[in-house]
């Protein structure tokens, strides 16, 4: 193989991990994502996503004041908005993470390292949909961690009340 085909090969390795890592706009906080923040308009939130959400029709809302975007650009994340404002946010790209480090994919233990005061409860009493909530130090906001088969499905950020609904806006 010529020195420049190696090369080459090379490039297109180190493109493809640094592509397939995770960014900031993928670590989930209590209060937001990237520069998305929990409280913030849809006005807002969609100008530093642009073109990425676009507006719900009345008809197509979960309920008149509650509903969720998926931005196009960022597959994985789902943005609960209730009275036009960021109330929550869903997680469910294998990539994600919180800031803390807990990736989707990872099991109890490695949560527990990050949050020892973790704790499993049962979602609609079931063993197997299990789930962790840990509130932020203010209590304003709280993660919720979804456990399917012993590893995080998914990651749920915002409002303490909006992250507690299991069914999104009900």
């Amino acid at each position: 193989m010529s020195k420049n085909a190696l090369l080459f090969c090379m490039c297109v390795v180190v493109t493809a991990l640094c592509s397939a890592a995770p960014t900031a706009s993928d670590r989930i906080r209590f209060d937001g994502i990237g520069d998305i923040k929990i409280g913030q308009t849809f006005d807002e939130v969609s100008k530093l996503w642009p073109s990425e959400i676009k507006p719900i029709p009345p008809g197509l809302k979960a309920s008149p004041d509650c509903y969720h975007v998926s931005p196009t650009n960022h597959p994985g994340v789902t943005l609960m908005f209730r009275h036009d404002h960021l109330v929550r946010i869903d997680l469910t790209k294998k990539t994600g993470q919180t800031k803390s480090g807990v990736r989707i994919g990872d099991d109890f233990a490695v949560l527990k390292r990050h949050y020892q005061d973790a704790v499993f409860t049962n979602q609609n009493s079931s063993v197997e949909d299990r789930q962790v909530t840990i509130s932020s130090p203010d209590k304003k906001y709280a993660f919720r961690f979804y456990f399917e088969h012993s590893k995080i499905a998914s990651i749920s950020s915002g409002q303490v009340d909006a992250v507690a609904l299991d069914e999104g806006c009900y």
